[in-house]
């Protein structure tokens, strides 16, 4: 491998947030349907014992969190707070954006904070999605639709 300063790379980055939520659900989908495929967390070896810890944190991101903003907001609401908390809430994901633009050195990248709030929702959404989708698919029916992508000779879609 050696460095190419003349090299030319296009991406397949998807271009709207309908395609994102399309490619993301195709991963998390075959994501989820290796696990069940192949037994994880049903079965004793290391790779078991470490993808289940994976999985309860998924578990904790997307459903325990939620639970527990939720339990927070409605105990702020009923003491007239709810102020206060929306702002911890917003302030936690500001903190975030902060240390991100400290280490990549992105100094717009506070300005995100709306946009990343949106997207960690978004995430929360396609996860169970495809949590869902994998336990009504069955493995051997699996299919996908390929999506479009960009010719690299001639520079337009296929």
């Amino acid at each position: 491998v050696s460095y190419a300063r003349l090299a030319r790379a296009y991406v397949q980055d998807p271009g709207t947030l309908g395609e994102w939520y399309k490619q993301t659900l195709r991963w998390l989908h075959g994501s989820m349907q290796g696990i069940r495929g192949h037994r994880i967390g049903r079965t004793w070896s290391w790779f078991s014992v470490s993808y289940s810890a994976l999985i309860v944190d998924w578990l904790l991101y997307v459903l325990v969190w939620p639970l527990v903003l939720a339990y927070v907001m409605w105990r702020a609401w009923a003491a007239d707070r709810l102020g206060f908390a929306v702002g911890v809430y917003v302030g936690g994901y500001a903190v975030w954006a902060a240390i991100g633009a400290i280490a990549v050195k992105n100094w717009r990248l506070p300005l995100m904070v709306p946009v990343l709030m949106f997207m960690d929702w978004a995430q929360r959404a396609v996860f169970v999605h495809a949590f869902f989708r994998t336990c009504r698919i069955p493995i051997s029916e699996c299919k996908w639709d390929s999506p479009t992508r960009h010719d690299t000779r001639k520079g337009v879609l296929t």
